[in-house]
């Protein structure tokens, strides 16, 4: 009760209050109806990244000059580095709007080194403790009230550094057992909520290596299914054909393929040198692969199925049911043959 009993004060001194000393509350929080008195203060919030905890309140002021009573609210907010030791408070009770009338308010700020938790551990101290108030006793009026704003502002900046705690870490025991319950839970949700993200990563991160494996796993096939493509048995190399007759093309599957339609490539040579496309025929993997082969180019109808006189080359692949490599280009010649009759 005593440390309450003491908060209670400093919180009314940290206010600038605009009273006279006769009017200072004298109870502790919420005990007294006096004017100055703040009530218990209530932590609302707690996070555990960074720590911090957020208090709200409210103080029983009066108006400067009406000395009408106010429920003023305030704030506090308190910060605590475990792994640095840095301590900060700001508590502030707002300036009243500028259709109000005057009334006490200020902003007590301090930061300082703390060993443990002050909020969670009640007896650990801190040092290099430094502290501000706003408005300063020097921005009081020079009178009876400013010479007593400026004494009190001293008396709590002095008091802060003497006994190294932030105001809002003066708890009953009560109260400590529940900024702790308040803490474990939010270091539990914290905890969770770390976790989550590192599942959501870890699952984004093997998701985007198994869709890594696949395109390597299918640039691998691609490069081995173009090494696997079916042989041209006919016609062959350097072969002279008959332009404008049938050409036979004979296919053999690669090994171990059991093919069902091939694409054959034709090209011709130009009459300035480069190689065109011709067509490319669909053909059933049984006709090509026949005695006789597929004899449907050649002299067929033009211009896709007849070969005129030139140079000539074509090659093969596997279409389905799936997809081989290119074979290698056959080149051959087509001829114009004049049949000689008898004399």
């Amino acid at each position: 009760m005593r440390n309450v009993l003491l908060f209670s004060l400093l919180l009314t001194v940290v206010l600038t209050i605009t009273s006279p000393p006769s009017v200072l509350a004298s109870g502790s929080f919420g005990e007294e109806a006096d004017n100055n008195a703040c009530n218990p203060f209530t932590l609302q919030k707690v996070t555990v990244a960074p720590v911090t905890y957020s208090f709200t309140g409210i103080c029983n002021l009066v108006h400067t000059r009406l000395a009408v009573p106010v429920k003023v609210p305030y704030t506090a907010i308190g910060t605590y580095d475990p792994a640095t030791g840095k301590t900060t408070e700001d508590i502030n009770v707002p300036a009243p709007a500028i259709n109000e009338p005057s009334r006490p308010y200020g902003r007590f700020s301090s930061s300082m080194h703390c060993a443990t938790d002050p909020w969670r551990d009640g007896q650990g101290n801190c040092n290099e403790v430094a502290v501000s108030v706003n408005p300063p006793g020097s921005a009081w009026p020079p009178n009876d009230f400013g010479n007593y704003a400026r004494t009190v502002i001293s008396v709590l900046t002095q008091h802060s550094r003497d006994h190294g705690r932030p105001l809002t870490a003066y708890l009953e025991d009560a109260q400590r057992k529940s900024v702790d319950e308040q803490y474990q839970a939010a270091a539990l949700t914290a905890a969770a909520a770390l976790e989550a993200k590192r599942k959501a990563e870890q699952g984004a991160l093997d998701a985007q290596r198994k869709s890594q494996l696949a395109v390597q796993g299918k640039q691998s096939l691609g490069v081995y299914l173009a090494l696997i493509y079916p042989s041209v048995v006919t016609p062959a190399a350097a072969q002279v054909a008959v332009a404008q007759s049938p050409l036979s093309i004979k296919l053999t599957p690669p090994k171990g393929w059991k093919v069902t339609t091939y694409t054959i490539n034709i090209q011709r040579r130009d009459a300035s040198g480069p190689w065109v496309n011709h067509t490319s025929i669909a053909v059933n993997a049984a006709v090509a692969e026949s005695a006789a082969g597929y004899v449907g180019f050649g002299g067929g109808a033009p211009p896709a199925f007849l070969m005129l006189p030139g140079h000539w080359r074509l090659n093969a692949e596997a279409s389905s049911p799936k997809k081989s490599g290119v074979s290698d280009w056959v080149e051959f010649t087509a001829q114009s043959f004049t049949r000689r009759g008898r004399h």
